[in-house]
């Protein structure tokens, strides 16, 4: 029996074509398993999946699994402050780009015509979407947030954390800066709060 490598989606199966649902990650999901077999005397097989459609569930899962990432980084020894920097921005990126995700699934349509509301009510979600902003535009126009990862700092003594940084930003003329490990909690548990308020999730 020839089975895929279970890297954390629940995928996993033999070399008979079959179609399942994907267990953890993408619920709403469906993805094709196949296999092909050629040659004489000597057998090849070529195992594959292939993605059906792209629902918002499948960016959901990046940015659970990103933020799982950003945690273990800040932990991680050897510390690597360019790890912890990109780790963060990739969450922050991923995060944002959910709400497009979710706003632009058919099947959710008619649950997310207040989200741009909802999400405008988050602070944290609100500092999220700047940074994505900022990162993507390699900063900003006057009036509009500027929010950066200036500093990374080291925590030897730390046992549960080997590095901490902030995002930092000047608003109403006054500097402001959030931890970004309590940033990023926050974002993941505003967007479970919605998803499952919505039915989206359980």
């Amino acid at each position: 029996m020839t089975q895929l490598a279970n890297d954390g989606t629940g995928l996993t199966g033999d070399t008979r074509a079959e179609e399942f649902s994907v267990d953890d990650a993408e619920p709403s999901n469906h993805v094709q398993l196949f296999s092909n077999f050629s040659g004489s005397g000597t057998l090849s097989a070529e195992l594959y999946v292939e993605y059906v459609d792209r629902r918002w569930s499948e960016m959901w899962f990046y940015v659970q699994r990103a933020h799982k990432i950003l945690c273990a980084t800040a932990s991680t020894v050897p510390a690597n402050h360019l790890d912890l920097r990109a780790d963060a921005m990739t969450f922050f990126i991923l995060c944002s780009h959910l709400y497009d995700w979710v706003k632009a699934d058919l099947a959710v349509e008619d649950l997310v015509k207040d989200l741009r509301t909802e999400i405008a009510k988050s602070p944290a979600l609100r500092i999220c979407l700047e940074a994505a902003n900022t990162s993507k535009h390699a900063g900003r126009d006057d009036g509009k947030l500027d929010v950066q990862i200036r500093k990374v700092s080291f925590r030897p003594n730390d046992r549960t954390r080997t590095m901490e940084t902030k995002v930092e930003y000047i608003e109403n003329g006054v500097p402001q800066s959030w931890d970004v490990l309590d940033l990023a909690d926050k974002c993941l548990a505003w967007w479970k709060n919605y998803l499952k308020d919505n039915g989206l999730a359980e």
